[in-house]
C-alpha cells in the first residue's frame, strides 16, 4: 500500500492510496464517520426559554453544533452515560444566558459560555433560535465524548472516496479558457493550452477530447472535516481505533 497527499484545502483532505482495495477504503470510511470521538452538547437544562421553538428543539440544535474537541484531556465514558455526572474528564459546562430582549434577537453559538475555553463552537455564527421582544432564554448544557455510531451528532465530518482518475487530453479543445473555467480546480491554461492541475478532481460530465480511465487499487480518499478535529487527526484516530478492535480480535482468537 502506498500513500500520498494530494492536496488540502479548507478542511478537506484528498489522500491517493494505491495497492489496496475497497473493502478496505470502505471500512476506513466509516471508521472516520463512526468510531472517531468528538465532543457534542448531550445534556440540556432549561431554566427558562419563551421562544418560538420549544425545549426539544433548541436542545437538538444545540447538539448539532460543532465543538472544537481536545483528546488529551476528555475520554469517553466508560459507563452509559445518560445525565451529567461532573466527571472532569468526560464533559464540560456549557451555559447560556440571554435575557428578555427589547428587540428581535438572533441567539448564535458564540453566546455559549464554556468552561473550558478549547471545547467552543467551530462556528461561532450558527444560529440558535431567534427572540423577539419580551423573550429569554437561558440554560445550562453539558457536552461529552461520544462517536458518530452512537449518534450523527458526534461524527466528525464527510469522507467518501473514489477510483482515482487517470486524465488525458487526447485533443486541445477549441475553448480552453472556457473549459479551465468550468472546472478550475481540475484544469488550467498554459502557452495558450488546457492542462491538468489536479487529477484528483473529476469532471461531472463528458468533455470532448478529454479522456478519463481508472486502475483496479488506485483510489482517491476524501476527508472533510466539520472542524471539531482536523482531517489529519481524524484519520489518526480512525486508524487507532481499527488496530484496537483488530487487537481485541487477535486476543478473541487465541481462545479458540
Amino acid at each position: 500500500m502506498n500513500l500520498e497527499k494530494l492536496g488540502e484545502e479548507n478542511g478537506r483532505l484528498a489522500l491517493r492510496i494505491t495497492n489496496t482495495n475497497a473493502a478496505y477504503i470502505n471500512t476506513l470510511r466509516r471508521y472516520l464517520i463512526a468510531r472517531v470521538p468528538t465532543m457534542a452538547i448531550d445534556f440540556v437544562e432549561f431554566k427558562t426559554n419563551n421562544s418560538i421553538l420549544y425545549d426539544e428543539m433548541v436542545a437538538h440544535r444545540l447538539g448539532l453544533i460543532p465543538l472544537t474537541t481536545d483528546l488529551e484531556t476528555y475520554t469517553l465514558p466508560k459507563e452509559e452515560w445518560t445525565e451529567p455526572t461532573a466527571d472532569p474528564r468526560v464533559e464540560v459546562v456549557l451555559t447560556l444566558s440571554v435575557p428578555k430582549v427589547k428587540q428581535t434577537t438572533i441567539v448564535k453559538a458564540k453566546d455559549l459560555v464554556s468552561k473550558d475555553k478549547k471545547v467552543v463552537p467551530v462556528h461561532p455564527e450558527m444560529p440558535i433560535t431567534k427572540l423577539v421582544e419580551g423573550q429569554d432564554l437561558e440554560f445550562i448544557a453539558t457536552a461529552r465524548l461520544g462517536v458518530g455510531e452512537e449518534h450523527s451528532k458526534w461524527s466528525p465530518g464527510h469522507v467518501w472516496y473514489n477510483h482515482y482518475p487517470h486524465i488525458t487530453i487526447t485533443k486541445q479543445p477549441k475553448n480552453p479558457e472556457e473549459v479551465a473555467k468550468q472546472y478550475p480546480q481540475l484544469f488550467e491554461v498554459k502557452s495558450g493550452k488546457l492542462t491538468v492541475k489536479a487529477a484528483h478532481n473529476m469532471p461531472d460530465k463528458q468533455i470532448d477530447g478529454i479522456e478519463v480511465t481508472h486502475e483496479d487499487g488506485d483510489y482517491v480518499l476524501f476527508v472533510e472535516s466539520f472542524g471539531q478535529l482536523s482531517a489529519e487527526d481524524m484519520i489518526a484516530q480512525a486508524l487507532s481505533a481499527y488496530d484496537q478492535q483488530l487487537d481485541e480480535f487477535a486476543e478473541l482468537a487465541k481462545t479458540l
